[in-house]
C-alpha cells in the first residue's frame, strides 16, 4: 500500500472513531438530534473532501510541522 493511501485510511478512521467517542462518552449530549447530525455530517464531509483531492492535494504537513 502506498504511503498516501495509508495516511488516508488513518485520517478517515481517526475522524470516525473520534466522532463515535464524542457521542458514546456523552460529550455531545447537550446537542439535540439535528445538531448532532450536522456535526457528524461535517466530520464525514471533511473526510470525503480530503479523500477526493487525493495525492494532488496541497501539502500542509510541512507548514504544520508534521514531517
Amino acid at each position: 500500500m502506498c504511503r498516501t493511501a495509508l495516511d488516508a485510511e488513518y485520517t478517515a478512521w481517526s475522524t470516525v472513531q473520534g466522532m463515535a467517542s464524542l457521542i458514546v462518552d456523552g460529550v455531545l449530549d447537550d446537542l439535540d438530534d439535528a445538531a448532532r447530525d450536522r456535526a457528524i455530517h461535517r466530520a464525514l464531509t471533511n473526510v470525503e473532501r480530503g479523500l477526493a483531492t487525493g495525492p494532488n492535494a496541497r501539502d500542509f504537513s510541512s507548514r504544520a510541522g508534521f514531517r
